[in-house]
């Protein structure tokens, strides 16, 4: 909303005084706003942006040059805070709330699934050629509606389609195009990682992470 305002304010003023109105990408505002202090920082530098609908991390290589590492698919961190905040009751916004009641927490070992989606968009790209429809579309025969559904902690083994309650895991182009290849012949393929590694299991199978310490006792894979 406040984009809104402000583009439509300056989109007046520059009509009405016959001035240029000049595009200015508003992340790489934020960013460059470190350079209106004192000090400035030298690059290259790397930059996390935490705004609105975009968590991004940046390698900016110059002023003007930047190149994306990564960032949030949907929500920005700040939006998670303030949904969470939202269940629990704690008002908007929800990072200070939120800060306060985590200090009292007595359990402070958590581990939580790691959010990795690597070639998921290829697997989805291989969806849409092997049916032919988008998102949110269904097949001429009825058979197949493609959706995008939310990661509820199956990232790990990401990335996955869920077919009819069933979960396929540790996919790829050829892996994703061949289990819907056997759908339209009216097969049931194979539920799970065609590894049979377990759920949450880093790849290659527990061992893979025993020489891995974060200075704890206990490691993850070990157990």
């Amino acid at each position: 909303g406040a984009l809104v305002v402000g583009f439509n304010a300056a989109r007046g003023i520059a009509f009405g005084r016959g001035l240029p109105l000049i595009p200015v990408d508003h992340l790489e505002g934020h960013v460059c706003a470190n350079w209106l202090g004192a000090e400035e920082p030298a690059l290259p530098a790397l930059a996390l942006v935490v705004s609105g609908g975009h968590t991004e991390l940046l390698l900016m290589h110059d002023h003007g040059r930047f190149e994306r590492l990564g960032g949030t698919r949907d929500d920005a961190a700040g939006e998670a805070f303030d949904k969470v905040a939202r269940l629990l009751g704690l008002g908007y916004p929800g990072g200070p709330p939120l800060s306060r009641l985590a200090a009292t927490a007595s359990v402070r070992e958590l581990r939580l699934p790691r959010a990795w989606l690597r070639g998921s968009d290829d697997v989805l790209a291989a969806c849409r050629n092997a049916l032919g429809i988008g998102l949110g579309a269904t097949s001429a025969n009825g058979g197949f509606t493609l959706s995008e559904t939310e990661c509820l902690g199956a990232c790990v083994n990401a990335p996955v389609m869920m077919i009819g309650g069933d979960y396929y895991e540790d996919l790829d182009v050829g892996t994703a195009t061949a289990i819907l290849a056997e759908l339209k012949t009216g097969g049931t393929p194979r539920p799970g990682p065609p590894s049979d590694r377990r759920a949450g299991e880093p790849a290659g199978g527990l061992t893979t992470l025993t020489g891995w310490s974060d200075g704890r006792d206990d490691k993850p894979g070990a157990s």
